[in-house]
């Protein structure tokens, strides 16, 4: 299965959004954790 993008280009541009620092353990883990019931 491919993303369409090389892995190394979506993590470049994952961590060049505009996003808070708060934001953004909240986006990459806890909302993950959260759907998927593990704990954190």
């Amino acid at each position: 299965m491919t993303l369409g993008l090389p892995l190394k280009q979506i993590i470049q541009e994952m961590e060049n959004l505009p996003l808070k620092e708060s934001v953004k353990p909240k986006w990459m883990y806890e909302n993950a954790a959260r759907i998927l019931n593990i704990e954190h």
